[in-house]
């Protein structure tokens, strides 16, 4: 960007093939340039430096096992700091990436050396098997029990009762789940679920609407679109309107 195809080729006459690591080893040989200004100078420079860190970083990441859209997904998020943070803790990418899951995650991190039974391995592991349990099952909600058990079936490892409570805490000190006894939420479903109980809870408690006019607008509506609403039809049409919630069921097209 700014740089035009004029000035590229001046750039190479002057200082050869190989002018981009040239630039990047020694930033003032541009001053050798013919009319290159500081201010482009400075842009270009500046421009190589930050192609250069993503490359190297991308490459990086490849090195891991990671394919690039996922190296890319990842550099997204973290831009400069990704290989500090992949090597704080990689772990943190199970959060923040939707589109990086555990498994390659987890491979990333034995390439790493992070052992089997590292507290973050363990916390990342606990949740993939909440979210897989949660969201295979549609439960809103699981118990104890059943994750201690899918962390044997899908990962064979068994977690003392200790180091799952030491998960648990992290992981809500962290914002990913919610305990409620013995229920285990995930946050987003927790989250989901008080949302929906607050909106039902606030809609029934308002006043009731007035439907002095439903049957004067039924009666438009059905010469408007030559269409014919029976008895119980009308009625849910009425109750609707009167009433600010309402389950109405029935068979499909109800």
């Amino acid at each position: 960007p700014g740089v035009g195809e004029r000035l590229a080729q001046n750039i190479v006459d002057t200082l050869g093939d190989n002018a981009l690591n040239i630039i990047l080893e020694k930033p003032e040989e541009l001053n050798l340039v013919p009319k290159l200004t500081k201010k482009v100078a400075d842009k270009i420079i500046r421009i190589l430096k930050k192609f250069e860190e993503s490359h190297d970083t991308i490459v990086y990441l490849n090195d891991l096992g990671f394919n690039t859209k996922e190296a890319l997904s990842i550099y997204g998020e973290y831009k400069s700091s990704t290989i500090k943070q992949t090597e704080e803790n990689i772990y943190r990418f199970v959060y923040d990436l939707d589109d990086v899951g555990f498994s390659k995650v987890d491979g990333a991190a034995m390439r790493l050396g992070v052992s089997r039974d590292d507290i973050r391995r363990l916390e990342a592991m606990t949740l993939q098997v909440m979210k897989k349990l949660t969201y295979q099952n549609g439960d809103s909600f699981l118990d104890r029990d059943r994750i201690k058990n899918g962390i044997r079936s899908y990962f064979g490892m068994a977690l003392d009762d200790d180091v799952l409570n030491s998960v648990f805490d992290n992981l809500t000190k962290m914002d990913e789940i919610f305990v409620d006894d013995d229920d285990y939420y995930l946050k987003e479903i927790y989250d989901a679920e008080d949302f929906i109980v607050n909106s039902l809870y606030n809609l029934s408690n308002k006043q009731m609407k007035d439907n002095k006019k439903v049957d004067e607008l039924l009666s438009l509506m059905e010469k408007t679109y030559d269409i014919t609403y029976n008895d119980k039809q009308k009625e849910a049409v009425k109750k609707a309107i009167e009433n600010n919630f309402l389950i109405i069921t029935g068979g499909p097209g109800t």
